[in-house]
Order: structure tokens, then C-alpha cells, then sequence
């Protein structure tokens, strides 16, 4: 007996110098690495989901829709607000507006490009 294992032979399970991985072995092992990494990132993703990381997609578009909301109401408002508290004329009022309405299009526009529509 050597060692006191019961049959055991010195360098038994012991590959040789040579010896080289079946490529099945080596695809397996591989896929196995893929599949853990995989299982290891949704619980990741769980987790961040759980302590509030990560918000569901309809109330992140629900709150930057109310959020656009109130400063378009805002940004609309400027033109008649200078106009009584200035005295501005009709024309540079209108001028005032088209901006304010022309960056409201662009940041719609980004807005949109972020929901991938």
C-alpha cells in the first residue's frame, strides 16, 4: 500500500509531457467558462435591479416624458413672460419663441434618437 490509500500507485492520473486536450475537451470547457460567466452577469444584473441600480425601461420614459413636459410648459411661457415684464416688440418676441421652439425640436429629437425610434 502506498501511502495508505488502498491500491493507490505512485503518479497514477498523472498526465505525460505530451499529452494534449481532445479539442472536444477544449470546446467544452470553454462553453462551460461562457455559460458560468453568462450566469454570473444576470445575477449581477439582479442584484443591481434589487438595490434600486437599475430602473424599468416605461418609468425611466414615463418620468423624462413628464420631465419634457414641464420644460416645454416652461420654456413657452418665456416669450409672453418678457414681453409684459420688458415691453419688447411683437417681432422680437415672435424671434424669442421660434428659438426657444427650434431647440424644444432638437431636444426631441435626442430624445428619440435615445429610445432608438
Amino acid at each position: 500500500m502506498a501511502g495508505g490509500w488502498g491500491g493507490a500507485r505512485e503518479g497514477a492520473g498523472v498526465k505525460p509531457p505530451d499529452y494534449e486536450k481532445p479539442q472536444a475537451r477544449i470546446d467544452f470547457e470553454s462553453e462551460r467558462a461562457e455559460h458560468e460567466r453568462v450566469k454570473r452577469l444576470q445575477r449581477e444584473f439582479k442584484l443591481a435591479v434589487e438595490m434600486g441600480e437599475y430602473l424599468p425601461r416605461d418609468a425611466q420614459r414615463q418620468a423624462a416624458a413628464t420631465a419634457l413636459a414641464v420644460l416645454t410648459q416652461s420654456l413657452r411661457s418665456i416669450p409672453d413672460n418678457i414681453e409684459r415684464t420688458l415691453a419688447l416688440p411683437p417681432a422680437t418676441v415672435e424671434a424669442i419663441s421660434l428659438q426657444i421652439d427650434a431647440a424644444l425640436a432638437e431636444l426631441a429629437g435626442a430624445f428619440k434618437a435615445m429610445g432608438g425610434e
